[in-house]
């Protein structure tokens, strides 16, 4: 059971917030990430329940995230105005990731950002990006040379590290890279349909310009996005099958 006990009060004035009748099932009590929610769990083998309230209304009356379905597992994230739910809905044995709004959380709200897939099992999803702000990991700019990653650096570590996040919107806007393949196929991306074999240019240095104007040419016909949220990858299953 979950008690609210206000400090330095009798304890015989405390309140009874959530009981869980069913003994099927565990319950657990955290606040999100986002330290903006405090959230009731309860979970059981096969289904899954959540209750929310907002941390700055703690004497408010915790409201269902989703009700309890048999057979409907799911665990919740939040972020800036929404909450990002990995569950099994609509048959997704491997599950997927949705989005709804802090204000309407039942699933038929629920929005995929990524959809289930047959060969992809998802676990859990990790949301930190004011985390790393936060603690002070500052995020360099785009230089001219710059890759599609968001590179990070912290004033008392060597080094950085950088993020790169193909499922993000308009990624593709971002990406000034092509891939080489060890078979010499130019690809534009590596999660399109497309390649093109260069490797009858590079056989010797006098080829360099012949080379540079068919790479132009073929720039033109890069795509803005590719579709892995849709589950589609292209003509790349895997990045070990590009082999260069």
């Amino acid at each position: 059971m979950c008690i609210r006990d206000s400090l330095n009060t009798d304890p015989k004035l405390d309140e009874l917030i959530y009981e869980e009748l069913d003994d099927t099932f565990g319950v657990s009590v955290y606040k999100t990430k986002s330290k903006k929610y405090l959230v009731i769990a309860s979970y059981s083998t096969l289904t899954s329940e959540y209750q929310i309230l907002n941390a700055n209304t703690p004497n408010g009356d915790f409201q269902v995230f989703q009700p309890r379905t048999r057979g409907l597992e799911y665990g919740i994230s939040h972020f800036e105005d929404s909450f990002y739910v990995v569950s099994n809905a609509d048959g997704a044995q491997n599950f997927k990731l949705s989005k709804t709004s802090e204000l309407q959380t039942e699933k038929k709200y629920w929005k995929d950002v990524i959809p289930h897939r047959e060969a992809v099992l998802l676990e859990d999803v990790e949301i930190f990006k004011d985390f790393l702000e936060k603690n002070n990991w500052i995020p360099q700019t785009f230089g001219k040379d710059a890759g599609p990653s968001l590179n990070f650096i912290h004033p008392e570590f060597k080094g950085k590290f950088g993020l790169i996040a193909p499922y993000s919107k308009d990624f593709c806007q971002t990406c000034n890279r092509l891939r080489i393949t060890s078979r010499g196929d130019l690809r534009l991306c590596l999660f399109g349909n497309t390649g093109i074999s260069i490797r009858h240019l590079l056989q010797d240095d006098t080829q360099k310009d012949e080379l540079v104007d068919l790479i132009i040419k073929q720039l033109h016909l890069k795509k803005e996005s590719h579709y892995l949220e849709l589950g589609d990858t292209g003509i790349t299953p895997n990045l070990s099958s590009t082999g260069g």
